[in-house]
């Protein structure tokens, strides 16, 4: 079973944040460093500073962030993906750099830990009876633009979705199962062709908020 241990704290890293502005409108952008040489030596505002203050254009190796969003469309939290890329900043458009911490990969986020509670609290149900669960992975189900709204929870031969707070039945695992009779009286067809647990309100946080 993919879970973490309760006690166990979140592996945090800390970064160089770098504020910026990215176009002729000053839109502001944002990239995190955690290294500025191939030492791979944790980066400091003072390093940074010291190397880039006689030029005017410098590369920094810009870790992945990715975004995890909540129904307000507002960003719940971000996590390191383990990824990186060169990106080249005019100095002159520099307007803050910062410290700050982000979990290093999405198994060391608060999203991860309410996910993993959710998952283990499907066990003990009734459909994960019959259906003879054992075990279970998580993971993110989508990474457009950086940012995350769908996670799946695997017990491999069940996949569910949790989406804004729901927690779904992906749907082709759904449509698979479903053919069974057996099993029909798990599940709840939506009009937008999810699928819904009978029960599916006692396995996630529905509020929304």
């Amino acid at each position: 079973m993919t879970a973490v241990n309760k006690n166990e704290e979140p592996r945090l890293k800390r970064v160089v944040r770098i504020d910026y502005k990215a176009d002729s409108y000053g839109n502001p952008k944002t990239i995190y460093t955690s290294h500025l040489d191939s030492a791979f030596q944790p980066a400091s505002i003072i390093d940074f500073v010291n190397r880039s203050k006689d030029q005017k254009l410098v590369y920094i190796p810009s870790a992945k962030t990715i975004s995890i969003i909540n129904p307000g469309f507002k960003v719940k939290e971000r996590y390191l993906s383990g990824e990186e890329e060169p990106v080249a900043i005019n100095t002159d458009n520099i307007y803050m750099i910062t410290y700050e911490k982000l979990p290093e990969f999405f198994r060391y986020t608060e999203m991860y830990k309410e996910l993993v509670e959710v998952a283990t609290k499907f066990t003990k149900s009734q459909a994960s009876k019959e259906l003879k669960l054992s075990g279970f992975k998580i993971y993110p189900a989508d990474n457009s633009n950086n940012e995350c709204t769908t996670f799946i929870i695997d017990f491999n031969k069940l996949k569910l979705e949790y989406r804004w707070g729901q927690l779904l039945v992906e749907k082709h695992c759904a449509e698979q199962l479903f053919k069974e009779e057996k099993y029909q009286h798990l599940f709840e067809r939506t009009n937008t062709g999810y699928y819904l647990l009978q029960d599916w309100e006692n396995y996630g946080d529905n509020t929304n908020d």
